[in-house]
């Protein structure tokens, strides 16, 4: 499957059912969005300490995060391409899964 097609489907399963946990015990908390094609495959996300600064993300392609916001359970998260910025490479909106929920 295409990396494109990964990220379309990732954005979806987020939109539909995500299962993203935050773990609390921490200071950073990592929000982690499984593939729905393949729950061995996640994206996984350091939140940032600071509101208002951009967590760096591990993707397949250079991509940079323009929007970040994890509150109350919400996650929005849009990463544009590294070289050409017009390309957008993720868009992850989404709700935590409480019945996951470590």
């Amino acid at each position: 499957m295409t990396s494109v097609a990964r990220i379309i489907i990732c954005g979806i399963g987020g939109l539909l059912a995500a299962s993203m946990a935050a773990h609390a015990a921490s200071p950073q908390r990592t929000i982690t969005c499984p593939y729905p094609h393949d729950p061995g495959e996640q994206l996984s996300v350091v939140a940032p300490a600071k509101i208002g600064d951009l967590p760096p993300i591990d993707f397949e392609y250079p991509a940079k995060v323009t929007r970040f916001s994890f509150r109350d359970g919400h996650l929005l998260l849009i990463a544009m391409d590294q070289e050409e910025r017009a390309r957008v490479r993720i868009v992850i909106s989404a709700q935590l899964n409480k019945q996951g929920q470590l």
